[in-house]
């Protein structure tokens, strides 16, 4: 398909001529229409317009309901479609309960040993692990490997991605002893099922090198983030975002060793496949200017590092704009919570070398950035002493470093703002709200904790 191939352009007006086809000659209630517009909103959706892809997943998920009823085969898949959407915006109360739905559908239908309910079991797991549930994440996980191994046998590919998703998981908790195994054995059953050169052997090579660069092992992870990068380019094309992904992985393994002359060669490759093969204001696009600032601030080149930061807020107002101010701003503007914190971070990194005309102005453009949205929900890597609001995160950063205060030393903001002046910690550049209830720079109460059900 050409969107998998990040031919997003020409996908689009195909799909749309497919779907208009289909409702002119079927009716707009047919099961084929379902199809088409499943088909739109997936492609919507890798590009991060995901404003654009809910309806069209709700629509796609009424017509199967009202076709089928409530507990059919189809309706599992737009329950578990319309879920991923969600999880990847952040909203994982509501991906867990619709792929509850459709775990429950598949149970009944299939049986609870059948392997599509397997992929319901991992995609569950996955928003566990979002909210840091890690033991609950590891059960569903450790179910879903035995369902594999049970109905598909040890060595299906299957297998290797319920391996590789434990791996992942256990890179998280620190436990590199057993995360290596499981991505050695799951490399190797995808090298046995699809030859040395595939996309997921890719994979579990870059997933390796990942871990080897944790544990200092720098001369392990190299080959295998290089040989990573040639079989993508082989089997995907070089201006695929695969092949992006894995030159920023070879990007962060020379940066962790200082080599920046190295690392930015492969960063500005990554720039450049993403803006050719996703677009020039695609959040990928956001995230890769980012890097590119960090690594510029890492040599104190602050004139190099600014105009990519502020870059990535162009790109970051500009999706917010196309979202909607209903749209919750941080979810449709990052890929997640941690990429749009470490934006914002950036910007204020940067502001402490600059003047303090230039702070004030990377502070109002941050609070333009966020203003739209509402805060989105705890992600596992959220620290727990940022105010929820991202333009409060971004004053609060700035002000802080401004200070030469570590933001992680302060109390709560709550108890930060109720403070009397003269116990303030440098007290004569407090923020500018007194009462932290008033105005729009208030800072929040910690995150709440959430119910996935």
């Amino acid at each position: 398909m050409q969107s998998e191939q990040g031919r997003y352009a020409r996908a689009e007006p195909l799909l749309k001529r497919a779907l208009a086809i289909r409702e002119r000659t079927l009716g707009s209630e047919h099961q084929d229409v379902a199809k088409s517009l499943n088909s739109l909103a997936e492609l919507y959706r890798e590009q991060g317009y995901y404003a654009l892809a809910e309806p069209l997943y709700k629509r796609a998920l009424a017509i199967r309901e009202k076709a089928t009823g409530s507990n059919y085969s189809d309706v599992a898949e737009s329950l578990n479609n319309l879920a991923i959407l969600h999880h990847t915006r952040g909203q994982y109360a509501e991906a867990a309960s619709m792929f509850k739905r459709a775990l429950s559908i598949h149970e009944k239908f299939l049986g609870s040993d059948h392997p599509d309910v397997a992929t319901n079991l991992s995609n569950l797991a996955q928003v566990y692990y979002n909210q840091a549930q890690y033991p609950e994440a590891e059960a569903l996980l450790r179910r879903a490997l035995a369902i594999r191994e049970k109905a598909l046998g040890p060595d299906h590919p299957d297998v290797a991605t319920a391996l590789n998703g434990m791996a992942v998981l256990y890179s998280d908790l620190k436990k590199y002893e057993q995360q290596e195994p499981l991505l050695l054995r799951a490399r190797a059953i995808w090298e046995k099922a699809y030859g040395p050169h595939h996309p997921n052997v890719a994979q579990a090579l870059g997933n390796l090198a990942a871990l080897y660069r944790i544990q200092g092992r720098y001369d392990a992870a190299e080959p295998l983030e290089l040989r990573a990068l040639a079989i993508r380019e082989a089997a995907l094309g070089p201006d695929h975002p695969d092949v992006a992904r894995s030159l920023v992985g070879i990007a962060s393994l020379y940066r962790e060793q200082r080599q920046y002359a190295q690392a930015e060669q492969f960063e500005l490759r990554a720039l450049e496949v993403r803006q050719k093969s996703l677009g020039m204001e695609h959040l990928r696009v956001a995230q890769s200017l980012n890097r590119l600032a960090e690594l510029h601030h890492l040599q104190t080149q602050y004139a190099q590092a600014l105009p990519l930061a502020r870059r990535a807020s162009a790109i970051y107002r500009k999706r917010i704009a196309a979202g909607g101010a209903d749209d919750a701003a941080v979810r449709e503007a990052s890929m997640n919570r941690r990429g749009f914190l470490r934006h914002l971070s950036l910007l204020s990194d940067i502001s402490a070398a600059a003047t303090t005309e230039a702070v004030d102005t990377l502070a109002d453009e941050a609070f333009q950035i966020a203003q739209p949205g509402r805060p989105p929900e705890p992600h596992r890597r959220s620290p727990r002493w940022l105010p929820a609001s991202p333009a409060a995160t971004m004053h609060w950063l700035i002000w802080s470093r401004r200070n030469r205060t570590p933001p992680n030393t302060l109390p709560e903001p709550k108890a930060y703002c109720s403070m009397p002046r003269a116990s303030h910690p440098s007290y004569e550049n407090r923020p500018p709200n007194k009462d932290c209830a008033t105005t729009s720079f208030a800072w929040a109460r910690p995150w709440p904790a959430l119910t996935t059900s």
